[in-house]
């Protein structure tokens, strides 16, 4: 679960109520976590198994791996920040798209998972209500229909972002830490390399 996804709601949801298949974003990014993982897995299985034997081939290319692995991240935080800003039009992408698809097509999927975005996310349209022909059907709170004084009258657009953007901070630190602690594994990597070939 993403760390903004509030009260379990899941972006996925967004991709299956597209009828899209299980491929691009939707089969990607899950599958790039899974792979990612298992890489980290094997890094540090290889890590241990160089400590332990005092291997300095192992211990090398694992201080490499790690070096690597800083570098993307360092990598990635930056374009983190500086595309930060293309999550709005991302977002106004997908609404349009969706409320064409609802108001237009008449697709209940859709409208379904349209709806129960709006609802976690306490939000209406990309910009606002008027994003919306009948604001009152589709940006009602949960166990409500066809309001016309509670709906919601947040665009979706400035509610997303600010998630993001608060989530930043967390993430941020997050990061830093782990950088840390690979750094230390790396000066520790070559230390130990190093031990190994006085041997």
């Amino acid at each position: 679960m993403l760390p903004f996804s509030p009260r379990g709601f899941q972006p996925g949801d967004i991709f299956k109520a597209k009828e899209y298949e299980l491929t691009g974003a939707a089969f990607g990014i899950p599958v790039f976590v899974l792979v990612l993982g298992i890489v980290v897995l094997l890094i540090g299985f290889l890590g241990c198994c160089g400590a332990w034997k005092l291997n300095k081939c192992f211990l090398r290319l694992f201080a490499f791996l790690v070096g690597v692995l800083v570098i993307a991240e360092i990598v990635c935080g930056a374009l983190l920040f500086v595309y930060k800003e293309k999550v709005k039009d991302y977002v106004k992408s997908y609404f349009a798209s969706a409320i064409s698809e609802v108001q237009d097509i008449g697709n209940p999927k859709v409208e379904t998972a349209v709806t129960k975005l709006q609802q976690e996310l306490k939000c209406c349209g990309a910009n606002g209500p008027s994003d919306w022909k009948n604001a009152t059907k589709y940006c009602c709170p949960k166990g409500e229909t066809n309001c016309t004084t509670t709906y919601f009258t947040q665009g979706c657009v400035d509610v997303i972002y600010d998630l993001l953007k608060n989530n930043l901070v967390g993430v941020a630190i997050t990061v830093i830490v782990l950088g840390i602690i690979e750094i230390g594994a790396i000066v520790a990597a070559v230390f130990l390399a190093k031990k190994a070939t006085e041997l």
